[in-house]
């Protein structure tokens, strides 16, 4: 029996490492956030692919499995019951190295500048279909509408509407 047992961890364990290449981590969308981190850190380790494939089979299986636990028991069983994971949140780097703190929900999108602590927060009305900006004061500004065919009502600060797409 435990020949066997040895046999089969062994496959499962030759099956991922040998198949652990280092994609790209953006497909793993708003799930799975911890594996996401450990695919992050172990992908800016070295600037040496190589060293990164070895600390990601070697030391990383530890790492992913800690971090797949993490995902699979508790911050998606959470999402999946109160619909809101409660560490998705993404770092973006525009083209000028400046970093902002994505976190969304299913009707709000807040965005923080990392470097000056400006913060925007976005608002989807699923009854209207419209996307509003909220100020620091709480007051709600109209964004965009989305209208019939996939084509979007937009309002600028003017005042003026436009359809686009």
């Amino acid at each position: 029996m435990k020949t066997k047992l040895a046999i089969l961890a062994g496959a499962i364990a030759s099956v991922m490492m040998f198949s652990g290449c280092l994609g790209d981590s953006n497909k793993t969308g708003g799930t799975f956030i911890c594996i996401k981190a450990v695919h992050d850190v172990n992908c800016t380790v070295t600037s040496n692919k190589w060293i990164n494939e070895i600390l990601f089979i070697i030391p990383g299986g530890i790492c992913y499995g800690i971090g797949g636990f993490l995902d699979i028991i508790i911050f998606n069983s959470i999402q999946f019951w109160t619909g809101d994971n409660p560490i998705a949140s993404t770092t973006l780097t525009d083209a000028n190295g400046v970093q902002y703190m994505v976190a969304k929900t299913d009707s709000t999108l807040t965005i923080t500048n990392q470097a000056t602590g400006e913060v925007a927060n976005f608002e989807y009305d699923a009854a209207t279909k419209t996307w509003l900006t909220i100020d620091a004061n709480g007051n709600a500004n109209k964004i965009a509408t989305l209208v019939e065919n996939g084509k979007a009502l937009v309002y600028t600060p003017n005042g003026a509407q436009e359809v686009v797409f």
